[in-house]
């Protein structure tokens, strides 16, 4: 434990060279600010990715293929062979999927349910032409499954039932097609037919996959493009209770209805890894930079050790010993790291909340479409920089406190 002897002498120390000390501290404090500021951008693009995808899309999805079966394992005598089951056609129909989609309803944890059939096709707008993805459903029961009836740019989302023919579609697809609410399209299926379907409004999910290829029509009208009967879905939108523990209700599901169920985890697993992924590399690099501040407390120190020959002379000759003048320099390094550390914290969040209020535009390129850059704001963050502070400063100080202990007084004042 430091006395107040070796704290005071430690202080007298860094004070004699404010100049250096002050960069040094300004050196940690800018390492500690930016480590802080990454962090809480890194955090906060994930979770803002996270959060919208959650609010734009069902939390699972329930499709009509079933689940694979197992290979059959066969032992005959003493050899084992796998049967493997040969290539089949994945089916796209749910016969019977209101009873299905009462069964996933009632499941635990299951909230909200949203039957849909699918449509793919090709959206024609006089020359203009795009690919979607559209879904035929419930405007009511698919407002509960997402929040896509809050985020409409033109028109009413519950329009939709007032309009057979009409159609939702995303703001990328209204902006490449140059079409409003109440304009007509066309649709053209797979099997080629025409279909004339009226634009009844546009939303903005904040997702660049969903707004640029995404539509929604009436169920009826995609049973009847698709030919479905009036009890064949492609599948069954749910909202969950707790999005981010949705795996056990999808295991659940699977067990008990034996189709595959998809959460929006699994959906987006390659976006939200390839967005970590960058995170750490960046993140990596920023511990660099704060790394070199460590050899600017070691290079402060090592100035101290010259210039403080005499004084470390006299202070042992009268009987500080070797492990106290070991502790007066890691007194030093560990006063630079942490009020460097103190103060880039103060820094990082002030930077932080700057960026969270700057507006921004990530362009239509984007995956996310969002005006401004999400900062997370969490404890740990400066726990951590603390911390990393504290260890740097004290690994800076190892080398110049250990040459300090290891002058002799006889040797120092002979000038040798």
């Amino acid at each position: 434990m430091p006395t107040r002897f070796q704290l005071f002498i430690a202080l007298r120390h860094l004070l004699t060279r404010r100049r250096q000390t002050l960069l040094t501290v300004l050196g940690v404090a800018v390492g500690a600010m930016i480590l802080i500021t990454t962090l809480s951008m890194t955090e906060g693009l994930i979770t803002d990715i996270e959060d919208t995808i959650i609010e734009a899309s069902p939390h699972l999805v329930l499709k009509a293929e079933p689940l694979a079966p197992a290979r059959e394992r066969l032992v005959e005598g003493d050899v084992v062979a796998l049967k493997r089951q040969g290539r089949r056609a994945v089916p796209d129909k749910l016969k019977n999927g209101f009873h299905i989609d009462e069964r996933v309803r009632e499941t635990e944890g299951v909230v909200a349910t949203s039957p849909y059939v699918e449509v793919r096709g090709i959206l024609r707008y006089g020359t203009r032409f795009r690919p979607i993805v559209a879904k035929g459903v419930y405007p009511e029961r698919e407002a509960r499954v997402s929040t896509l009836s809050e985020k409409m740019i033109d028109g009413r989302w519950e329009s939709l039932d007032q309009m057979p023919d009409g159609i939702l579609i995303g703001r990328l697809l209204a902006k490449n097609l140059g079409v409003t609410s109440g304009d007509r399209v066309r649709l053209v299926d797979p099997d080629g037919r025409l279909w004339s379907l009226r634009v009844a409004g546009v939303f903005k999910a904040g997702i660049k996959n969903i707004d640029e290829a995404s539509a929604y029509m009436t169920m009826r009208q995609a049973q009847t493009i698709r030919r479905f009967g009036k009890e064949t879905l492609s599948g069954i939108n749910a909202r969950t209770v707790e999005p981010r523990q949705v795996a056990l209700v999808a295991e659940r599901l699977r067990a008990a209805l034996g189709q595959r169920v998809d959460t929006w985890e699994e959906t987006n697993k390659t976006v939200l890894a390839s967005f970590r992924r960058n995170n750490q590399t960046t993140l990596i690099l920023v511990i660099f930079t704060f790394v070199v501040s460590g050899f600017g407390i070691s290079n402060v120190l090592n100035t101290v050790v010259l210039e403080k020959v005499r004084d470390i002379a006299v202070l042992k000759s009268l009987g500080v010993t070797r492990h106290g003048i070991s502790t007066i320099f890691a007194l030093e390094g560990l006063l630079i790291g942490t009020i460097g550390a103190v103060l880039g914290g103060l820094l990082g969040w002030g930077l932080s909340m700057l960026v969270s209020m700057a507006p921004l535009s990530y362009g239509d390129a984007a995956f996310i479409q969002s005006g401004r850059i999400a900062m997370a704001q969490e404890p740990w963050y400066y726990w951590l920089t603390l911390g990393f502070s504290i260890v740097i400063a004290t690994v800076a100080s190892r080398g110049p406190s250990r040459k300090a202990a290891e002058l002799t007084p006889v040797a120092i004042f002979r000038g040798y």
